[in-house]
């Protein structure tokens, strides 16, 4: 009869009333680590699947208001914008689906995003249709979408 311990990733292998063929051990040891990593990669795959699954569904800034606490993607029309150079993180506020303040969603570009775009998003997306991934949250009642890096930005 033959006895295999496994303990995390060691593999250890007992004959009875025989010790124990190195090579053997070895087969064992990387057959293991193998079925291990395996494990692993179908893992990461998964999630990786799941990702690209939950992003493929887009929503409009009205649709994405009542998604608050979610992680969406929104595309719709930027309706305008304003930049408060003066304020605390000098942030940019689009208006997305309607204008202020009418507008269904807002989203927040702080001011170390701002320049990393090279550009004045207020004035170069007005009347433009844009992409947004992020998390909604509530401002002062209102959705809105900050924006932490430019990849979270798109132009359609």
């Amino acid at each position: 009869m033959v006895f295999c311990l496994l303990s995390g990733n060691a593999f250890a292998l007992i004959w009875p009333f025989e010790q124990i063929n190195l090579k053997t051990y070895d087969f064992f040891h990387k057959f293991i680590n193998s079925i291990i990593t395996m494990k692993k990669f179908f893992t990461l795959l998964s999630f990786t699947v799941f990702y690209f699954n939950a992003d493929a569904q887009t929503f409009t800034a009205e649709q994405a208001a009542t998604k608050v606490g979610d992680s969406i993607k929104v595309c719709d029309k930027v309706y305008g914008g304003r930049f408060f150079e003066t304020s605390k993180g000098s942030p940019t506020l689009l208006n997305l689906g309607a204008a202020f303040p009418a507008s269904p969603l807002t989203i927040m570009i702080p001011g170390e995003v701002r320049i990393k775009l090279g550009y004045a998003p207020e004035q170069q997306l007005k009347d433009k249709n844009v992409c947004v991934t992020g998390k909604v949250i509530l401002f002062k009642d209102k959705p809105e979408i900050i924006v932490y890096n430019i990849s979270q930005l798109a132009v359609q």
